[in-house]
């Protein structure tokens, strides 16, 4: 479990730094509402267009 959480706080900080360069980004993942505060985190920090892909809940194994 906390080798979960230490890929997420990763996946989390390169999101962030890469919205501090200036890039779009896409993001991906199961909780919409999640991705959703990430995404509203990387416009803030800069980047100028994000969009949120949930992943299909049905194609989950």
């Amino acid at each position: 479990m906390a080798e979960a959480a230490t890929q997420i706080t990763s996946i989390l900080l390169t999101s962030y730094e890469y919205a501090k360069r200036g890039a779009c980004l896409a993001l991906v993942g199961r909780r919409e509402d999640r991705l959703q505060t990430v995404a509203s985190k990387t416009r803030q920090i800069g980047s100028p267009d994000v969009i949120v892909i949930p992943a299909a809940r049905h194609l989950q194994g």
